[in-house]
């Protein structure tokens, strides 16, 4: 079952198609999102643990901001 299913499954009878339909219009791609669900838990927090390398690396190559007085 994908995301989409899922997410139809969930608001079926609660008058919200509305929102839904806002929410796919919102221009979140959702594909990203069932992609990343197919992965295992562990490699789920491997991907985040890269990205937070990626950001402190990205944090320590930047000068320090002066804080504003």
């Amino acid at each position: 079952m994908n995301i989409r299913q899922q997410t139809d499954e969930s608001v079926e009878g609660r008058g919200s198609w509305p929102a839904m339909l806002d929410f796919y219009r919102s221009g979140i791609d959702v594909s990203l999102i069932e992609e990343n669900l197919k992965l295992a838990v562990p490699e789920r927090m491997e991907k985040f643990a890269s990205f937070m390398r990626l950001v402190e690396a990205l944090r320590s190559s930047q000068p320090p901001v002066p804080a504003a007085e």
